[in-house]
């Protein structure tokens, strides 16, 4: 590896001292000719003084002006760092900045600068030759696979001078658990391209794909990705703007209405491919029969499966949309599969190796849930298993099954299921416990042998959720046998949070309740608590307004009866809590006085601190911020270790229009934890609110420095970029916030505003500094 060159350092002479100290002396008048500057020649004027120094003499002028304690000085050093072409200048410029922002002097003035970069400059050449000649869709082909879930996508534009070029997007889309599994694109010439669909028809069948099917394929795709979590190929999110701007939010393409009721048609079709593995044939029999798509469900069983009936088709579907009318099933959540006869686990994860065995018959495994509106009568449905816990707020039933596979000339398909919570509750109590243990000897050796940083963490990760998820499901035999023994209900909850099942949590809660009276009161304590969680998720969710209303009312109702058994500081201030979360002004009258009550109940300084804290979130609610700043001083003064009071005094100070306090605390609180974003942003509008751009810039890309993986920091910097018409600026940041996420929804709206941006009429701007 090549070893990085190490900054020379200037020697400052006598001379140049005396140089500087020459400069110094006319600096308020260099300040005052920057401020009456129009653009940047007349800024590069009043800087001539500075710029014919030399390196050595304008160092020694930088040191010198970072002991001005005075805006004039700030204001030069500004444009000092932004127009001198010398990279020590630069940085030695900044420096300066940052002791004078240490004794809370700022500048308040902002140079023009247009610096485009080598990489710029070919960035605005490519824009003028697409100008001139737009790419314009050729044509498109797809592999004729789409029955065995896999299709190829090639997508082809012409492009370049008189379209002698041709800019290829190939796409390998996987519609089961991949998604996008691989994605290419280069620019080639017509011939070439023309070879390359040669070749590839020659292996597989390619058929012609419109620009429209082609998007109504990748959106599939992408679903696919969004909804078992699987990662979108590297390479594409790496050209996610081209996809956006070529076919995903391409305004130009046509409607085609006759060829999307044929596509609906094509992958609608119920037919089930000869090609998919087992695991494959289960997830899919779970997620049609789930999602009432019963024709569909009906093929994934064998011709001789049990579970048909000995019914045709039309006989088995009718007589399940019966059912389906009184029981209303919907939201199907996985929690494992697992092939049994390979030993190959995984979280509703697919296993493509499955498939190697020569054996006929094949066992598969699967834990799962779905809400239904009415409680299981055994014997409805053969494929409906018993209900191993149900939580009756949401209706949500969880099942433990196994399915019986074999290998029919038209693929692998369901002979059978076996329930195996109901089997479970027939194991002697010994047993249970003996498989339970079991469960966590596995648990303890992968945890003692793995670390979460090691390469392959992700497969260790899913072991350990598989060994938690079944012996969850032997707690609830459990249970069921042997209800008066405390330690199993403790250890469910306790595998509910690895798996983060909220409502499966507070269904233990709430037959520890019932089985235990004095455990009640703690119990319905952290079920109220959780049902705040569960209020705050609905409230997040479209058109589910009466499921947020009614666990608001039932998260109240249950902590109010927690404090008639015990009326605690902690249970007040979770229903203050969930008065804040509500928000108008009763509520908020009533959180007061929940904290005010809570007040009495405690001499514990990180509980009062606590409290002080939330009576400060009262007070900004009602945007009383003199009243809110005095509750976050008395935090510091209770608990100065509290996680979030120097960014509320902040955010306060920063309400009320003490800038320079603001600055200050906001600052401490980036120094205590680099990672709190919040306090970047609030920071970031305390110097635009003050008009000091390219402070708000530099705090934005030290936040970004330090959180990679923010979106929110890129947004907001992007946003000062789109304000002064510099696209190119935003278009990079809003690019960079697509690779981390395509799917956030502020990354797709701040797409959409540079899409229409693009459109614009140029607009007189004020020019800046490219990032």
């Amino acid at each position: 590896m090549t070893k990085k060159k190490k900054e020379q350092k200037v020697t400052i002479t006598q001379e140049d001292e005396a140089q500087a100290r020459a400069v110094l002396e006319q600096y308020h008048t260099i300040a005052g000719k920057l401020r009456s500057s129009v653009d940047q020649e007349q800024e590069k004027a009043a800087l001539s003084t500075v710029s014919s120094l030399t390196e050595a003499a304008q160092m020694a002028l930088l040191k010198a002006l970072s002991r001005e304690h005075h805006t004039d000085a700030a204001d030069v050093l500004n444009a000092i760092y932004e127009l001198s072409p010398m990279k020590s200048i630069h940085k030695e410029a900044r420096r300066s900045l940052i002791r004078l922002e240490e004794v809370r002097i700022y500048p308040q003035w902002e140079p023009s600068v247009e610096r485009l970069s080598p990489i710029d400059e070919i960035r605005s050449a490519a824009i003028m030759e697409e100008a001139n000649y737009p790419a314009r869709f050729w044509k498109g082909y797809v592999t004729d696979s789409r029955d065995v879930g896999e299709v190829q996508l090639m997508l082809l534009w012409e492009q370049g001078k008189d379209y002698k070029d041709v800019r290829l997007l190939g796409f390998l889309l996987e519609f089961w658990h991949d998604g996008v599994k691989d994605f290419f694109t280069r620019i080639e010439s017509k011939r070439s391209v023309e070879r390359l669909v040669e070749q590839t028809s020659t292996n597989t069948d390619l058929v012609d794909c419109s620009l429209a099917k082609g998007r109504r394929l990748i959106e599939e795709a992408l679903a696919v990705n969004k909804k078992y979590g699987t990662p979108i190929h590297k390479d594409f999110r790496l050209s996610l703007s081209l996809v956006n701007k070529l076919v995903l939010e391409n305004p130009d393409i046509p409607d085609e209405e006759e060829e999307e009721e044929e596509f609906e048609e094509e992958i609608d079709d119920d037919e089930i491919s000869a090609q998919l593995a087992p695991f494959a044939v289960v997830t899919g029999f779970i997620e049609a029969w789930a999602s009432e798509e019963y024709d569909k469900a009906y093929n994934y069983l064998a011709s001789d499966s049990r579970l048909r009936e000995g019914l045709s088709q039309d006989e088995w579907v009718e007589r399940r949309e019966e059912w389906a009318d009184e029981a209303e099933p919907e939201d199907l959540k996985p929690v494992f599969i697992h092939e049994l006869e390979v030993k190959k686990s995984g979280i509703w994860l697919p296993n493509p190796f499955s498939r190697g065995a020569t054996n006929t018959e094949k066992e598969v495994e699967a834990g799962w849930s779905i809400e239904l509106a009415d409680t299981i009568e055994e014997g409805q449905l053969p494929e409906l298993p018993q209900e191993t816990i149900f939580y009756k707020e949401t209706g949500r039933h969880w099942f433990w099954t196994s399915y019986k596979l074999v290998d029919e000339p038209g693929g692998w398909r369901i002979l059978d299921m076996v329930d195996e919570g109901k089997n479970a509750q027939t194991i002697a109590v010994a047993e249970l416990r003996n498989r339970i243990k079991n469960h966590n000897k596995q648990i303890e050796e992968i945890t003692r042998k793995h670390n979460p940083t090691d390469p392959d963490a992700l497969q260790y990760i899913e072991k350990v959720l598989l060994h938690t998820a079944l012996a969850l499901y032997y707690d609830d035999a459990l249970i069921k046998q042997d209800p008066h023994d405390d330690t199993t209900y403790y250890d469910a909850i306790g595998r509910t949070v690895l798996l983060r099942d909220v409502e499966r949590r507070i269904a233990y809660l709430e037959e520890l309740a019932r089985q235990f009276p004095e455990k009640r009161g703690e119990a319905l304590l952290q079920i109220g608590e959780l049902q705040v969680d569960l209020s705050e998720k609905y409230d997040e969710l479209e058109d589910e307004e009466e499921r947020t209303e009614h666990f608001q009312e039932l998260a109240e109702a249950t902590l109010r009866e927690s404090l008639t058994i015990e009326d605690s500081t902690v249970g007040r201030i979770a229903l203050a809590d969930l008065f804040l979360n509500i928000g108008d002004d009763e509520k908020l009258d009533e959180a007061e006085d929940e904290l005010h009550h809570a007040q009495t109940l405690t001499s514990d300084n990180e509980e009062l601190a606590i409290i002080e804290c939330r009576l400060g979130s009262v007070a900004t609610e009602r945007e009383e911020y003199e009243a809110a700043l005095s509750h976050y001083q008395r935090v510091e003064e209770l608990d100065p270790a509290h996680g979030d009071t120097k960014y509320n005094l902040g955010s306060t100070q920063h309400k009320l229009g003490r800038t320079e306090e603001a600055i200050a605390n906001l600052k401490q609180a980036i120094e205590s934890d680099p990672q709190a974003i919040d306090a970047y942003a609030e920071l970031f509008s305390v110097y635009l609110d003050a008009n000091q751009v390219s402070m708000a810039r530099e705090v934005l890309e030290e936040g970004i420095e330090a959180i990679p993986s923010t979106i929110e920091l890129r947004l907001l910097l992007a946003s000062t970029y789109i304000k002064e018409n510099d696209l190119r600026g935003a278009e990079e940041l809003v690019s960079e916030a697509e690779k981390i996420d395509p799917f956030d929804e502020s990354v797709r709206m701040y797409r959409q505003v540079l899409t229409i941006s693009k459109h614009l009429p140029p607009a007189r701007k004020k020019k800046s500094k490219k990032r």
